[in-house]
């Protein structure tokens, strides 16, 4: 199947143009989605933690305090980093605020203004040479609170080099899923509360499989209930550093994020549905789980 239809370029296409193709297939690729310069610090700062953490399941004590205190400020758990830092929160949504990909996850969303949930944000190393790294199909609405809401939410994988060849990227199930799939029970599964049970996929489902190549620079944007995958083919040779980044409207964010701090990319300030009403903050302030009355 051909899929030209859902890969775009931020420097001459329509963010119009990209939500209509997004509306029939919930997933798109973009180039030049991001500056590669201001994308590539962020990189640096993760490449040198998974250096320090290589082969261990865990930081040291000195490891772990330079991370949330530092310039990385983030969460080892085995192959992945979850970021838990307010410093490495505040440099990524400093850094979203000025990108290409803006205009389209607003129109996307169909919102004035796209949010970013720094709570969901990760950064992921994957290893083809490593199956413990690697998950099989999936939707992120079952294991991200909240995202499995009427109200729009929506991903965007951005590696940190080429993907799709010898950097694995993604598989994607690239057409529009209403609800989500039951999940696998089979005991062997590595994570069968997480992995959706394939064998629900039908012909026409994987008649619709996408593996997208994506150069640095460029992202590839999906929906809560999009299924994908870790790809895993022969091409895949070196291991791939990917920020998972998520999304929803500033104004009408899903119900289980309205009362928590999510930071508005068109304000520049974080905000969030206090007892007394709208609260908000500007960058640079660390926001409590919650506003105070």
């Amino acid at each position: 199947m051909d899929f030209s239809h859902l890969h775009f370029d931020c420097r001459i296409d329509d963010p119009k143009r990209v939500a209509e193709a997004f509306a029939q297939s919930e997933c798109v690729a973009l180039e030049n989605a991001f500056d590669r310069e201001k994308l590539g610090e962020i990189g640096e700062v993760c490449r040198a933690f998974f250096a320090a953490v290589e082969g261990r399941d865990s930081p040291t004590p000195q490891e772990r305090s330079t991370l949330i205190t530092g310039s990385a400020g983030a969460m080892f758990v085995g192959d992945v980093l979850f970021s838990d830092g307010p410093q490495f929160h505040e440099r990524v949504c400093s850094f979203l605020r000025e990108q290409p990909i803006v205009p389209f996850l607003n129109a996307i969303l169909g919102a004035d203004s796209a949010a970013f949930l720094q709570s969901a944000l990760g950064v992921r190393r994957k290893n083809p040479r490593a199956e413990t790294t690697l998950l099989p199909f999936h939707q992120d609405a079952f294991h991200w609170a909240g995202l499995n809401d009427a109200r729009p939410s929506i991903t965007a994988f951005t590696p940190f080099s080429d993907v799709g060849a010898a950097y694995p990227g993604l598989d994607l199930i690239a057409r529009k899923f209403e609800r989500l799939l039951p999940l696998s029970e089979d005991p062997n599964a590595s994570s069968p509360h997480l992995h959706l049970a394939e064998e629900l996929l039908s012909a026409d489902d994987l008649a619709h499989l996408w593996s997208p190549v994506v150069r640095f620079g460029g992202a590839i944007v999906f929906s809560g209930r999009t299924p994908h995958r870790s790809q895993h083919s022969a091409m895949n040779a070196a291991a791939r550093l990917s920020m998972d980044l998520r999304f929803v409207d500033a104004e009408n964010p899903p119900e289980h994020y309205r009362d928590k701090w999510i930071f508005d990319l068109a304000s520049g300030a974080y905000r969030a549905e206090g007892p007394s009403g709208l609260k908000r903050l500007p960058l640079g302030y660390r926001p409590r789980k919650r506003p105070a009355a």
